[in-house]
């Protein structure tokens, strides 16, 4: 192709975009700058796309209180990884996938060079999401952890893994676990200590059936290789539990990846 229609369409990609943004303005996903900031931009301006992609190149493996399984994150919780985090999942910013799986891939790698997963390539590796509540899929309309651990599986297979999605677990109904007695752990998990949190992520995790089963069903995790995914670490009570269930069926759970760590100092927020 000659340099002229190169530049031609070019142009023709740089007009439509200033076009669509005149009618359609967007706001940034973190500082809400609109108008001349954003002329050219995906879902940030220039100045949060670049601290974002600082805070999410901080790859290493978490000190989680909970679980001794490596789970690599991304960056830490704070500023505007976590803020980015929140916008996704709380004001449906799906245009921040690309940040986040990118961020993924970063710690997908880190994972390789510490386990065992590096020598499963040609093999099928199972990405199994850390589920949300039916509640919070209500309020947000999907699961964020499901959406992300789809995408990572796509990535993955563009640099030759055969990667799956195995929906393997899920969290059980509220009214399930009051019948089981488990009322007093139905609260938010940051109100409650690392025992409470370990106890309260057990009471609400199962395992999960095949859609196409109507539930008569159970997987088949006898020897499948797996990865937890989580959007957020914090003290592992999540990551141990669905080891277990896992783990229980005959599954091998090489690691986690999670897109943040909570720092010690706070609280938490999430598993």
């Amino acid at each position: 192709m000659s340099e002229l229609p190169r530049r031609t369409q070019a142009l023709g990609r740089q007009l439509t975009g200033q076009i669509s943004d005149l009618l359609l303005p967007r706001a940034c996903a973190l500082c809400w700058a609109s108008g001349q900031a954003m002329l050219g931009q995906g879902a940030l301006c220039r100045v949060c796309d670049r601290l974002l992609r600082y805070s999410s190149v901080q790859v290493s493996l978490a000190s989680l209180p909970l679980t001794d399984l490596p789970v690599a994150t991304a960056g830490s919780y704070s500023f505007e990884l976590a803020r980015a985090i929140g916008a996704y999942k709380n004001a449906g910013r799906r245009d921040l996938e690309p940040y986040f799986l990118s961020a993924l891939c970063r710690s997908f790698d880190l994972l390789l060079t510490r386990t065992a997963a590096s020598s499963l390539a040609g093999q099928p590796l199972y990405l199994v999401p850390i589920p949300s509540s039916r509640a919070s899929i209500r309020r947000r309309g999907f699961a964020p952890a499901q959406l992300l651990a789809a995408g990572l599986a796509r990535n993955l297979g563009s640099q030759g893994w055969e990667a799956r999605v195995l929906p393997a677990l899920r969290q059980r109904p509220a009214y399930r676990i009051y019948l089981q007695g488990g009322g007093a752990l139905l609260g938010a998990q940051k109100t409650l200590g690392l025992e409470g949190r370990r106890l309260a992520v057990a009471q609400k995790m199962e395992l999960a059936s095949p859609a196409w089963s109507l539930g008569l069903a159970s997987w088949n995790l006898e020897g499948r290789a797996c990865l937890l995914l989580d959007d957020v670490a914090t003290s592992g009570a999540s990551m141990e539990a669905a080891r277990i269930l896992l783990e229980g069926q005959g599954a091998r759970v090489l690691g986690g990846l999670a897109l943040a760590r909570v720092p010690k100092r706070q609280s938490g927020t999430g598993g």
